[in-house]
């Protein structure tokens, strides 16, 4: 399928933006603080259908042409659509919260809890209603379809978020994992002092100080300052995931008549991106490495931008399906020598198109110059 146009209306409430795809390609280029991840974000929701992560982001509709017609997304309609199916059954399945449930909703809270699930707390003092039902609501709301987007792409989306995208989000998950702490260790006292019969506090206080110890003595900073690198790694760009794809296909050596031209494709490409070493594929049909010596190594000694190309190649040579690739900002990780190139070998490869934000003009080729749109 190809796609034609992306709109988004009312984006931050102030603007209206339009790209034109050329040939699946679109190099969109902005500075620090232009929304580049904000968009790419919206564009990769919208492609993967998930509507109600894609609901949580601030803007009023997004419209998108392929060849095969335009689907448009109503962020405003979504939510009264999602709000209307859903309250009522909420309410039934939970009577006895029935009077805070009915106020949270009267109140026009709910579009800003599925927002911030973290705030899940603050309500729930507020409405006098259990944190972990309000999560229960968040997730039914969230999970709601949209029948009349039932577009099929006939590709898979790749998806490569900044770094800096991946650090907040754990900032986020140690936010809700406080929140959830919190409740957890009530919990436990109520239960306690039930099974008890009386206020027994002594467990209860020592088990919480115990937390609250480890919690105070996290230091997030100098955490995410020595750690996080690794951790993105691992999250991102981890070679378990490329072992198995690779295993998985060499598997069907006996039925796939592009199994050699994919494979050697495929090493031929990594080794051209890897330094005093290269990719081997052992009898066992498993990947592996070995460095200028000769040494056989674990690839997962890679460089953390070797793994980051060796996983991009991996996923876009050995998908079933074509890969259209969604890559913000890939000159925060990529070598300049590898930027004049990526966008070639990965057409090689059989990408099927891509959406790339960018500062770096080393990754704009003069064929690619019909495609790249400045974001103002």
């Amino acid at each position: 399928m190809l796609f034609e146009t992306f709109e988004i209306h009312g984006l931050f409430d102030i603007r209206n933006i339009e790209f034109r795809l050329i040939d699946n390609r679109l190099i969109l280029i902005a500075g620090n603080g232009a929304g580049k991840t904000t968009i790419l974000r919206i564009m990769f929701l919208f492609l993967s259908k998930q509507w109600g992560l894609l609901s949580k982001e601030h803007f009023k509709a997004v419209k998108v042409t392929f060849s095969t017609g335009t689907f448009e997304f109503n962020r405003a309609d979504y939510l009264n659509a999602v709000e209307h199916q859903n309250v009522n059954q909420t309410l039934e399945e939970f009577p006895l919260y029935r009077e805070g449930l009915s106020k949270m909703f009267e109140s026009r809270k709910l579009e800003d809890l599925l927002r911030n699930p973290s705030r899940a707390s603050i309500y729930a003092d507020q409405f006098d209603v259990p944190v972990s039902l309000l999560l229960k609501v968040v997730d039914r709301f969230s999970n709601t379809r949209v029948d009349s987007l039932n577009f099929d792409l006939g590709c898979r989306i790749l998806y490569l978020p900044t770094y800096r995208r991946i650090e907040r989000s754990f900032d986020d998950l140690f936010e809700d994992l406080d929140k959830r702490l919190e409740e957890f260790l009530s919990k436990q006292q109520m239960l306690s002092r039930f099974l008890n019969g009386k206020d027994d506090y002594g467990v209860d206080e020592e088990f919480g100080n115990v937390f609250t110890r480890i919690w105070n003595e996290r230091d997030l900073e100098r955490w995410k300052k020595h750690e996080v690198q690794s951790y993105v790694e691992k999250v991102e760009f981890g070679m378990r995931d490329v072992v198995f794809k690779v295993a998985d296909f060499m598997s069907t050596k006996d039925e796939n008549e592009s199994y050699n031209t994919k494979l050697e494709l495929f090493i031929k490409t990594c080794n051209s991106y890897l330094d005093d070493k290269i990719l081997i594929l052992r009898d066992e049909n498993k990947l592996g490495s070995i460095d200028a010596a000769g040494n056989e190594i674990d690839i997962d000694l890679l460089s953390s931008g070797e793994k980051q190309m060796v996983s991009i190649f991996a996923h876009t040579v050995f998908s079933n399906l074509p890969t259209f690739i969604i890559f913000d900002e890939p000159e925060l990780s990529l070598a300049i020598r590898w930027q004049e190139r990526i966008i070639n070998d990965l057409t090689s490869l059989g990408a099927d198109g891509f959406i790339i934000a960018t500062h770096s003009p080393f990754i704009i080729s003069d064929e690619l110059r019909a495609a790249t749109q400045a974001l103002n």
